[in-house]
């Protein structure tokens, strides 16, 4: 399958639908929120796609709307490139990814002064690691040491904090 991937922002474009006259797409926070279908933002342009493109390699008639829709949504947004990674992994040197709600942060921190020590530590530790969305910040990282894990943990299994593996193409 092939995805538009903001290489810097971490952003996700996913086709929903092209028509006549009109190209249908969201675009996710992240490869996670996409994956999920979270936090889209729905965006639609007015364009007909090249439905006279001639492909180099073979490909079926759905691959061929998908990618020439994609050529058109391109046009306007020439910061997201063609890629292959479902996940839109920014830093492959970063093999996990942790993904907050903006708004599970303000109230945890809020309610437990040890998370919002954490938060402290991870953002002076990784500020060049962590993507800031309108619903989600995500941060990459190597691990969790224990007693941050210790922290956080009733956040993980209560589905506020999401930690994600890198998944080798």
């Amino acid at each position: 399958m092939l995805y538009l991937n903001n290489r810097i922002t971490g952003e996700q474009i996913r086709l929903k639908k092209s028509s006549e006259n009109a190209i249908y797409f969201n675009i996710f926070e992240n490869g996670y929120c996409a994956k999920n279908d979270k936090f889209a933002i729905a965006e639609k342009i007015e364009a007909q796609r090249d439905k006279d493109f001639l492909p180099t390699d073979p490909m079926t008639e759905q691959e061929l709307i998908e990618y020439t829709s994609f050529l058109k949504i391109r046009d306007q947004y020439d910061d997201f490139i063609f890629d292959n990674d479902p996940q839109n992994w920014l830093f492959q040197e970063r093999p996990i990814r942790i993904i907050l709600r903006k708004s599970f942060i303000a109230s945890a921190i809020y309610e437990n002064p040890l998370f919002s020590s954490v938060v402290e530590r991870i953002r002076e530790e990784m500020i060049d690691y962590i993507r800031i969305g309108h619903e989600t910040i995500v941060i990459y990282c190597n691990g969790i040491d224990e007693e941050d894990y210790n922290i956080v943990a009733p956040y993980i299994e209560s589905g506020d904090i999401i930690l994600e593996n890198i998944i080798e193409n």
